[in-house]
């Protein structure tokens, strides 16, 4: 089957089946754009949710091969076209063909998509030695994530489950595990239990958290006091502060990670991407996170899914300045259609404060400060750490 890396010559290609063209006036009162509306295209990739703004020129080479056809074919139909040298043509056009190649708008002719794989491994009611699956409660890839019940002692447990016993998957669930381990007098993330490899898969058992997650909170709690919500926040940078103390980055912290018990005690959860900030200094490890809460020194504006270097510290207290921004106001302070629209905010927009909250009372000055001084464009000017971001708030309550 040919790759989407094919520098065959002779390739010839077709438009993806994944793309369509949209008109961007559908999409005008959600974004801020200095663009002019004549000049942009929105195409949605359906395979890949991504959207990207192309103007009338990428377009029209896009369209070109709605007939499956070679780059040398387009260079010839184009000298045709204006009367040109196909040489001369053929260093203009090269560049726009290869774009459009890379952002997979256009693919080989017998190009298949490999398909997601959605099927979890094991149904309800399937039994992990000790454990009894009662539901699944998510599929990424080729992990399953199942709440559980534990047959004798009757305690519920989440069940992290990769679908596949390559060295470096495991290696990297294991390492998942070890930090919940290393957590555990904390109490800031769930309880480990056990990890468990066999001949087709590998998981761990942890405690399951009861509350809600962040975003249920914000939607769910729209009369909460003011002391509430500061309490909340206060104890969101507090956990983060026990994290850290323990040298861990968590490397993708968002309100989905963030569990609030019916306590109003703070859990963090999901350490698949975190590292060890003495221990991981030159080991590979994955890079990744929740586009709307990646740092500007992370990021790269002009290429999707990639990531410019590991999160640190520093990086861990920007995501918790936009956590903590969201939980105020029930919205992002970056917003994009494309992701090079959504990381050119991240990179230079300034992030504004409105006066009132989602909750509808009054932010004071000292709790915006905190927040901007976490989401400051350049590492060095937020808080080195989530010990030095908790004292901040410590100050404020004295």
């Amino acid at each position: 089957m040919p790759t989407l890396q094919s520098n065959n010559p002779n390739m010839r290609y077709k438009i993806s089946d994944s793309i369509q063209f949209e008109k961007e006036a559908a999409h005008l009162n959600s974004i801020n754009t200095n663009y002019a509306v004549d000049e942009r295209i929105l195409i949605v990739d359906s395979y890949s949710d991504r959207r990207f703004f192309v103007n009338q020129t990428i377009k029209t080479f896009i369209e070109k091969f709605s007939a499956p056809k070679t780059f040398n074919e387009i260079h010839k139909e184009v000298a045709l076209e204006v009367n040109v040298d196909v040489d001369k043509v053929k260093k203009i056009t090269q560049p726009f063909l290869k774009y459009i190649k890379y952002r997979r708008f256009i693919v080989p002719e017998n190009y298949v998509p490999k398909k997601a794989t959605n099927k979890a491994l094991f149904a309800v009611n399937t039994v992990l030695n000790e454990y009894k699956i009662e539901n699944l409660l998510d599929i990424n890839g080729d992990i399953d994530i199942y709440k559980a019940v534990n047959l004798q002692s009757q305690k519920k447990a989440v069940v992290k489950l990769l679908k596949q016993t390559h060295k470096k998957e495991i290696a990297e669930l294991r390492r998942e595990f070890n930090f919940l381990k290393a957590l555990h007098q904390t109490e800031t993330a769930p309880a480990a239990y056990k990890f468990i490899t066999k001949e087709n898969y590998a998981y761990f058992t942890q405690e399951f958290v009861e509350g809600l997650g962040l975003p249920q909170f914000i939607k769910r709690k729209k009369s909460s006091s003011q002391k509430l919500v500061f309490s909340i926040a206060a104890k969101i940078a507090e956990t983060f502060k026990e994290i850290h103390a323990k040298n861990i980055v968590h490397g993708d912290i968002h309100p989905s990670n963030i569990i609030v018990t019916p306590e109003n005690k703070i859990k963090v959860v999901d350490f698949g991407l975190s590292l060890n900030s003495e221990l991981d200094k030159e080991e590979i490890v994955n890079f990744g996170g929740a586009y709307f809460f990646m740092p500007p020194e992370r990021i790269n504006k002009t290429t999707y899914k990639k990531f410019t270097r590991k999160p640190d510290f520093q990086s861990d207290v920007f995501q918790i300045g936009v956590v903590l921004y969201t939980l105020l106001y029930d919205e992002y302070p970056f917003n994009g259609v494309t992701w090079e629209e959504l990381a050119t905010e991240i990179k230079e927009k300034p992030v504004s404060f409105p006066e009132k909250s989602h909750f509808n009372f009054l932010i004071p000055g000292w709790l915006t400060a905190i927040i901007a001084k976490c989401v400051a464009k350049k590492a060095n000017q937020r808080f080195p750490n989530a010990i030095e971001l908790s004292h901040a708030f410590e100050n404020y309550k004295r």
